[in-house]
């Protein structure tokens, strides 16, 4: 179904080319700023993990760098009999399951409003995909 235009309305199709012109300078901007930092590096001090701060005549230039780390809890509970509770590295973090929340919400309204008051709610920025149409 295309969208229609009203006389005082924009035109949907401008306003998407418009979205997509500007999706390809923001990726092109990413990707030179991405090549900068990366022509950067080899003239900065850094830790291997940690932040490190260089001042330049007009610009003060903090380069963080760090690792990214991902639990295996199959060979998680292979050494965890080995180890005491307080030898582990480990928090235990509290995440809303969205799928069973917006069950409460829709079937158990009782239940969701009561629960309600344990968590805040606020709108998300929305999220846009722009694809040309399958030309047939």
């Amino acid at each position: 179904m295309e969208a229609q235009n009203n006389h005082n309305e924009p035109d949907l199709n401008a306003l998407a080319e418009l979205w997509v012109m500007h999706k390809e300078v923001e990726n092109g901007a990413r990707d030179a700023r991405i090549d900068v930092e990366q022509r950067l590096m080899p003239f900065l001090e850094t830790k291997e993990e940690g932040s490190k701060t260089v001042n330049t005549k007009h610009r003060k230039i903090t380069v963080k760098t760090g690792f990214t780390r991902t639990l295996d809890g199959t060979a998680l509970n292979k050494i965890r009999k080995n180890l005491t509770e307080e030898m582990l590295p480990l928090t235990v973090k509290e995440v809303l399951d969205e799928k069973r929340l917006r069950h409460y919400q829709l079937n158990e309204p009782d239940f969701y409003r009561e629960f309600s008051r344990a968590f805040t709610t606020k709108p998300s920025k929305p999220n846009f995909k722009i694809v040309p149409l399958e030309q047939k």
